[in-house]
């Protein structure tokens, strides 16, 4: 497990994601937004959870945390 970090104002937020996917994920701009880590891909933000589980934003399917925690985006946990 590793933590990608992202920072809103005077506020650090440690997101867990699983050593397989920290390569790629650090390559984007990550920011916190409603309550989610999010980047913006083509005009539109999507939640990283949702990117680590190949779901587009225009998919009608869920992807939410098994444990509440929004900051808990290892596979396992989504």
């Amino acid at each position: 497990m590793k933590e990608i970090r992202i920072r809103k104002g005077d506020v650090r937020h440690l997101i867990k994601v699983d050593d397989a996917d920290y390569e790629w994920l650090k390559a984007f701009h990550w920011i916190w937004r409603n309550g989610y880590a999010c980047t913006k891909q083509f005009g539109q933000y999507i939640g990283m959870h949702r990117l680590i589980m190949g779901v587009s934003r225009g998919q009608n399917i869920i992807v939410d945390h098994k444990d509440n925690n929004h900051k808990n985006n290892q596979r396992s946990n989504l």
